[in-house]
């Protein structure tokens, strides 16, 4: 799976004419051997590179098949395309249902390329379709483990310290407006940014809070800027600086002859 350059082409990659002379000899064979193990490494060799790319786009969402259509949360969607850890630990999780999966539905004779409308039926579309189909699964696996790991995160000592001590002070007027701003901001934040405000209370760096949630630092400056709106519009207001100057109305002239 490391190998970019490793030629991908199924079939003629394999040494027959065409994906389909390909999967009639793996039936002779009853999909086992080392043809089908080839076979599988072509796969997962063509998935990585391919689906790396639909979901940091989520292009992967788009795909047709024969399954309701399905949608992905904003902050997932957010550390997906910002985060290639995040992407390739989803596309590795993917591969590993599509891969089988697609083996056994060529065993099932469920390719079938005699009903395509191409002359030249390629495996690499129908191996897509598999793929879309197991991402469902391995999403919602990897989603249970991203909230565990933030819930984790929000739930270590060090940040539940330094939101119950969020400057402390003997002024007790600011110590409540303090605390009401940052209830405010959390009743807005997604859990994500919960650990980037918890981890800036706790005095860490952005690039320690980056390194944790496995982003990149304008990632985190991004989602501070999104949480920013989201709490003015949150208070109905504008932020100072971001009101935005009205156009002067003009004004329109008729003539005397249309009057």
């Amino acid at each position: 799976m490391q190998n970019e350059a490793e030629q991908v082409t199924f079939g003629p990659a394999l040494g027959f004419a065409t994906d389909a002379e390909l999967v009639v000899e793996l039936s002779l064979r009853g999909f086992a051997g080392p043809l089908c193990h080839a076979l599988e490494r072509q796969l997962w060799l063509y998935g990585w590179r391919v689906l790396r790319g639909m979901v940091r786009d989520r292009t992967i969402l788009r795909v047709h098949t024969a399954l309701p259509p399905m949608h992905i949360s904003l902050d997932d969607s957010r550390a997906l395309h910002d985060s290639a850890d995040h992407r390739n630990d989803l596309v590795v999780d993917t591969l590993a249902l599509a891969v089988p999966f697609m083996i056994d539905q060529l065993r099932e004779g469920k390719w079938q390329p005699t009903k395509s409308r191409s002359a030249d039926p390629k495996l690499g579309t129908y191996f897509i379709t598999a793929c879309a189909m197991k991402f469902r699964d391995a999403y919602r696996s990897w989603h249970r483990t991203r909230l565990k790991e933030i819930r984790d995160m929000l739930h270590a000592p060090d940040y539940q310290e330094a939101i119950a001590n969020v400057r402390a002070t003997q002024d007790l007027h600011s110590v409540v407006a303090d605390r009401f701003r940052l209830r405010l901001i959390l009743k807005a934040a997604t859990l994500e940014e919960r650990v980037i405000i918890a981890g800036l209370l706790a005095d860490k760096t952005r690039a320690e809070i980056a390194d944790e949630l496995g982003i990149g630092v304008r990632a985190v400056e991004g989602r501070l800027y999104r949480l920013r709106q989201n709490v003015w519009e949150y208070l109905g207001a504008a932020p100072v600086g971001h009101t935005r100057k009205r156009k002067p109305k003009q004004t329109v002239h008729v003539s005397k002859s249309r009057r």
